[in-house]
């Protein structure tokens, strides 16, 4: 039997940083963005989460998409 799978969601999260843990470490924080188009390319997707982080307050860190999907048995 096949597998289907179904999005549902997809979010954007850019981490930046947020200055300097009493430990010495960089503090990370994460700022999540929702309602991503389903059908946006990961160029395009990644391109809005360069311009979001030019936006945030600290260095962008990282950028990530969340995707979640249902899988179904066919």
């Amino acid at each position: 039997m096949a597998i289907v799978k179904n999005p549902m969601s997809k979010n954007l999260v850019v981490n930046a940083e947020a200055g300097i843990a009493a430990n010495g470490s960089v503090k990370i924080k994460a700022y999540n963005f929702s309602g991503v188009n389903q059908e946006a390319t990961d160029e395009n997707v990644y391109a809005v989460g360069v311009a979001l982080g030019g936006l945030i307050q600290g260095d962008t860190d990282s950028i990530y998409v969340v995707e979640k999907a249902e899988l179904l048995q066919d």
